[in-house]
């Protein structure tokens, strides 16, 4: 994932399609139950096992919460639209 800024207030959006993922397949690549760690600086892709990012601000885990299957369709079809 590439790294994101904050602003001043410490808030980020972050909208963006990480390609190779997947979401409650099961499979290696899928994200739900992994962990999202913040860190106070930017990962310089070099460095392991932290990328010397700093340290850890914050932290997380992916969760899927009222899975709607209806709604998702293949990932490179875009936004499903319900019917």
């Amino acid at each position: 994932m590439p790294n994101q800024a904050a602003d001043a207030a410490g808030n980020v959006k972050v909208d963006q399609r990480l390609e190779g993922l997947a979401i409650d397949s099961g499979d290696a690549n899928d994200i739900v139950g992994k962990a999202v760690v913040v860190h106070a600086d930017p990962d310089d892709y070099t460095t392991q096992p932290s990328g010397a990012a700093g340290g850890r601000i914050a932290c997380g885990v992916i969760e899927l919460e009222n899975p709607a299957p209806e709604y998702l369709g293949p990932a490179d079809a875009g936004p499903a639209q319900p019917t």
